[in-house]
């Protein structure tokens, strides 16, 4: 026959962790840490319950699985001591980065606001090998340069007219 015997769990006094309880705005001393950590390694809590954000000095309730996450992510209870940062400290860190951004003056080209000249024929015409001049009256003509001012000067591979004029001319 087996009997279970169950260990009793080690529970801090009531008030036995007054002396050293976490106080906002102000930062943990060296004495306090080293007292949580005792108290921690004995009863595998915080006194108190609350931990004091480096950054902002607010304190925050640190207990259960929560608690057992941020001790594992900080690698233990003093780095969390020393080093836990509340996530709106965080935040705002990453906003004034942001806010503090370099700025730079730069040196923009002084605009010309002379009339454009205007193209001259054979400049036209140069244009014309690449691209259409009036690509609206060749698409909506069924794809042929019928009523285009530039038909003469055009030399685009495209350029053509309707079977209809064809005959005429």
């Amino acid at each position: 026959m087996v009997i279970a015997v169950m260990s009793k769990q080690i529970r801090a006094k009531k008030g036995s962790s007054k002396t050293f309880k976490a106080v906002e705005g102000k930062q943990l001393t060296e004495e306090q840490i080293s007292q949580f950590i005792e108290f921690f390694n004995k009863y595998n809590t915080i006194p108190g319950n609350k931990i004091v954000c480096v950054a902002t000095g607010k304190l925050t309730t640190c207990v259960g699985p929560w608690k057992d996450k941020k001790i594992k992510e900080y690698g233990g209870v003093e780095n969390l001591l020393r080093k836990y940062k509340r996530k709106e400290a965080s935040v705002k860190e990453r906003v004034a980065k942001i806010v503090e951004a370099k700025r730079e003056i730069f040196d923009l080209p002084k605009m010309s606001f002379a009339k454009p000249q205007p193209l001259t024929a054979e400049q036209l015409a140069q244009d014309s090998k690449s691209l259409c001049l009036r690509p609206d009256i060749y698409l909506t003509n069924g794809r042929h340069c019928d009523g285009c001012g530039y038909f003469s000067i055009c030399l685009n591979k495209r350029k053509s007219l309707p079977t209809y004029l064809k005959k005429v001319a």
